[in-house]
Formats: C-alpha cells, sequence, structure tokens
C-alpha cells in the first residue's frame, strides 16, 4: 500500500493499493493527518481484498466502511454534502476560471444529471453509485444524444467527483467505472458546388458569408472561425495566409494550421476588411466571435435555416426521438476534403491541411510542403460569392 498526497490539489491523503483482481486502487481517505489517513487506508485495502460480488469490487461497502472508519478516527461522521450543493460550488469554482462557453456547457450537464437523480440529488454525494451514471448515459443515448455530447457529459460528472474525492467529501468516484455505449458516428455529406453558391446566396449578411467561404476555402470548424481576429490573417504578404490554433485541439501537439489563401478568399476579405476596425486584435466575425457555436440557439441551428432558405436538403435521419441532419455546416470541412481528394492530393498533405495530422507529423511546414499546399488551395473551385 502506497500513501500519498496531491499538494496542488489539496492536503487530503490518497492511499493506493491492489483490490482483490490485481488492479491497482486510488481512494481518497478524507483525512489531512497521515495516521489517522493510514488507519482508513488500512480498511480500505481490506475491504478491497475481500468485498467482491459478483466478480466486481464491492464499491457501497467500501464506502460504508470508509465512513465508519471516519467517525471511529475522528469521533464525527463523514460530512454530509449533497449531490446538488456539491455541483453547484463546483459550478461556481469553474467560473471563476474558466470561458462563458465552458461554463454553460458544464451547467447544462450539471442541470441534466440532477434532474436525472431526482430526489436523490438532495442526499449525500455519497450516495451515487456508477449504476445512476450508467442509467444517465443510456437515458441520454435513448433520447438521441450524439456520442461525443454524452462522453462530453461523462468527462465533466468524472471531473465533479474526483475534486469531491480530492477534498474528502465522497470516497469513490462513480464515474470511473461506467461503460459508455458510443454508437458509429455520423459521417456529415459534403456540399455540391451549386449548393455552396445557393447557400451564399441565401446569407443574411456579409458576415455569414465570410464565415462560409472562410469555411469552404479553409475546411477550419465554426467554433476557430468564429475566434479569429484579424492577426490571424496577413492579406499583405507576399503569399497571404491564415494561421490559428485549433480550438477543439487547443492542447494537442497538431492544433497549428496555417494555410495560405486561395485568390478568391484573398479578394473577398481584401473588401470586407474595409468595413473592419484597423485593431489586429478586433474579430473578423464581431456579432459572432461570443456566440456559442452549437444548440438550438446557436449560429449551428441559425445554419440550417440558411440551408433551408437556399434549398438544400438537410438529409434528416432518424436517431432516438430526434433528427439528426446528414448536412450541416460541417459539411464545408467535408466538402473541402472530398474537393482535395478528388484532384489526388496526397492524404498527408490533405491531414496537414484539415488540421487532421497526429501528433507525430511536424507542423512546421518544409518549402516542399508549402509549394503542395499552396498548389492544392489554389485547385479549389472558384465559386460565386
Amino acid at each position: 500500500m502506497h500513501m500519498y498526497r496531491q499538494l496542488k490539489r489539496s492536503k487530503v491523503w490518497y492511499a493506493r493499493f491492489r483490490a482483490s483482481d490485481g488492479k491497482w486502487v486510488s481512494r481518497s481517505t478524507g483525512m489531512i493527518a497521515k495516521d489517522k489517513a493510514t488507519q482508513v487506508a488500512v480498511q480500505f485495502e481490506r475491504d478491497a481484498r475481500l468485498a467482491v460480488v459478483d466478480g466486481e469490487l464491492a464499491a457501497a461497502a467500501v464506502t460504508r466502511n470508509a465512513a465508519d472508519m471516519h467517525k471511529r478516527v475522528t469521533g464525527k461522521e463523514l460530512e454530509f454534502v449533497s449531490t446538488r450543493a456539491y455541483m453547484q460550488q463546483f459550478l461556481e469554482a469553474k467560473g471563476t476560471k474558466s470561458t462563458e462557453a465552458t461554463v454553460r456547457s458544464y451547467d447544462k450537464t450539471v442541470r441534466y444529471f440532477l434532474a436525472h437523480l431526482g430526489a436523490k440529488a438532495n442526499a449525500s454525494i455519497q450516495k451515487v453509485k456508477p449504476q445512476d451514471v450508467q442509467t444517465y448515459i443510456a437515458k441520454r443515448m435513448g433520447e438521441g444524444s450524439r456520442p461525443g455530447t454524452v462522453k462530453l457529459d461523462i468527462r465533466v460528472l468524472f471531473a465533479v467527483f474526483n475534486r469531491a474525492m480530492r477534498e474528502g467529501v465522497c470516497t469513490l468516484n462513480p464515474v470511473a467505472t461506467v461503460d459508455i455505449p458510443l454508437a458509429q458516428s455520423e459521417v456529415k455529406k459534403p456540399f455540391t458546388l451549386d449548393e455552396v453558391e445557393a447557400i451564399l446566396k441565401a446569407c443574411p449578411g456579409t458576415e455569414w458569408k465570410t464565415l462560409c467561404l472562410l469555411a469552404f476555402y479553409t475546411g477550419a470548424r465554426m467554433g476557430d472561425i468564429c475566434d479569429l481576429a484579424w492577426e490571424n490573417i496577413d492579406l499583405d504578404a507576399a503569399d497571404p495566409f491564415i494561421a490559428y490554433t485549433q480550438r477543439k485541439l487547443r492542447k494537442a501537439e497538431n492544433s497549428f494550421v496555417k494555410l495560405p489563401l486561395h485568390p478568391d478568399l484573398k479578394a473577398w476579405l481584401l473588401t470586407y476588411r474595409t468595413t473592419a476596425a484597423g485593431n489586429p486584435k478586433a474579430p473578423v466575425l464581431p456579432s459572432m466571435s461570443k456566440a456559442l457555436p452549437g444548440g438550438r440557439c446557436g449560429l449551428s441551428q441559425a445554419f440550417i435555416g440558411i440551408m433551408a432558405k437556399a434549398g438544400v436538403d438537410p438529409c434528416y435521419t432518424k436517431r432516438g426521438k430526434n433528427k439528426v441532419p446528414g448536412k450541416s455546416f460541417h459539411s464545408f470541412r467535408h466538402t473541402m476534403v472530398t474537393n482535395l481528394e478528388s484532384r489526388q492530393i496526397a492524404e498527408n498533405v490533405r491531414m496537414r491541411m484539415v488540421g487532421h495530422a497526429n501528433a507525430n507529423v511536424h507542423r512546421i511546414y518544409s518549402h516542399d510542403d508549402w509549394g503542395a499546399i499552396t498548389s492544392a488551395i489554389n485547385g479549389l473551385p472558384s465559386i460565386s460569392a
């Protein structure tokens, strides 16, 4: 058995030991004093090695014994904190150091999960079991939520309970052992050139048209385009380019993307730029820069309306109780890849252009790479804006 602390996060002692199945298990003892923490840890290890039911660790027994040991060692009951109260504290703490979009996303997950728990949300956070999380996953999938959305929910819940363990509020993370059934991800369909031109004509203003042109000629995701400032686009260089860090892969080695500008896109941006302030920090799309890209009230949903106005069929398919569009704003990304494939652009060049390169691929282009990418961009079809 090994005792340790995560001093940057908490002064509480943790125990690491082998369970009866031979796997290493880590548990928060909820104790700051090492001698008392060791007593709790010894009981943890004993229970983990003995309490096996149908081949699974009896988490409920471990939790119950942890509470009993806490009372014997300290003379006090393990602090009662309801799931609802703790999750609210978690959101408040998150709000002080996260973006508004992240807080909204976390808040949505917490509200859904608390609603799923019902009256149990007002009981001790210790009473939340893996089965509660498993049924939550099944419910979300049954309602037609995307697998990626459910994965984000689980990531949020895992973070909540991990923090609770570090603070000694609970002894087990009920999310750690759940199975996450992931359906085969949907493949978005690319647009035809006629559809792209119809969408551009249906755009309600120059910002929307700029958003769509950037997506068509760069393959960038909606969130990344909305994040762009004029400093990300150099229209005055000998070889004009756009450079940005992908929001989705911000912490990854392959997050940076730099692309030459297609002549038609450059011409449009030169005209569009005259309406913008000269501040390089100014957003390229002022009214969209702070908008949440997804969601019913977001830009993605608004784009579905533009598609309808343009007469572009979203190609809906049924998933659960919901209808899911086969074509959406993300189809611009697939359109670019399809155009590059049709011109037999090498796969490694395509991957770099759309930011799909793995971590082993160098992000600093050689002269030959840049020439190949410029040729590929310039070979993209012209469209009537």
